[in-house]
């Protein structure tokens, strides 16, 4: 599973004290500071629409005054998001490219500043790990690739008495994200959703059918990315104003 090397380099791993199997880690973004450059490629078969890319080519993108500048003119706000949070994998070894329920490669655009991640831990020490910013990127990283950037980044890691979740758990000021991922994507939708409904029914001490009925009825389900070789990464979240702890 090891990419080849310099695929995603990471910051990292970090030995958390006191972490132990069972236990969860809580990621706080605290900041994403991108630098003053994004990068995007176009590769053949690499993204949704790979077989109509006939060569590589990586486009430079200037980032100024809080706009992303495409070569048309066109400029996108800036929305800087964290790839790639983890922790290491209790079983073989994995690359800093591959996502699964130690976090990883996830690509979801709400790692952001402001959030918190939970994630289970799987090792002694957790050795938690960083990389893959982007200034911006859509949901699905349809393209095969985010605007990539360097930046700087500051997280706080608190350790928590036992995992909110057999997979991660993203928390935003609105939101509970619940992120699976699987070669076939509606696996990894199905893994999510289970895991979502079983976290709300604990935390709020709902009935598995009520909480699964909620979920249903306000629950928004979508790809985080859909490009990588470890499969696709699906995500569901739902509105944390709706249920009161």
């Amino acid at each position: 599973h090891i990419h080849r090397p310099n695929r995603c380099p990471a910051v990292g791993p970090i030995h958390v004290e006191g972490a132990k199997p069972g236990m969860g880690l809580c990621v706080e973004i605290l900041r994403i500071q991108p630098h003053d450059r994004g990068i995007m490629a176009l590769r053949p078969k690499v993204g949704v629409l790979g077989d109509r890319t006939k060569k590589d080519r990586v486009v430079f993108l200037p980032i100024r005054n809080g706009s992303i500048e495409f070569p048309s003119g066109v400029k996108l706000p800036v929305s800087p998001m964290l790839g790639v949070v983890g922790v290491a994998s209790g079983r073989s070894p994995v690359g800093t490219g591959i996502a699964g329920d130690h976090g990883g490669n996830l690509d979801v655009r709400e790692i952001r500043t402001g959030s918190r991640i939970h994630l289970p831990i799987q090792v002694e020490g957790g050795r938690a790990f960083f990389a893959d910013v982007h200034a911006a990127m859509g949901d699905g990283e349809l393209s095969g690739t985010g605007v990539e950037c360097a930046a700087s980044v500051q997280v706080r890691l608190t350790l928590e008495a036992e995992s909110r979740c057999d997979g991660p758990l993203v928390e935003t000021a609105e939101d509970w994200i619940v992120c699976a991922t699987h070669k076939d994507a509606s696996a990894a939708l199905a893994v999510a959703t289970e895991r979502l409904v079983e976290f709300l029914s604990r935390r709020h001490s709902l009935p598995f059918e009520e909480a699964y009925l909620l979920v249903g009825a306000a629950g928004h389900a979508a790809f985080a990315q859909a490009v990588n070789a470890c499969g696709t990464t699906c995500k569901v979240r739902f509105p944390r104003n709706l249920l009161k702890p």
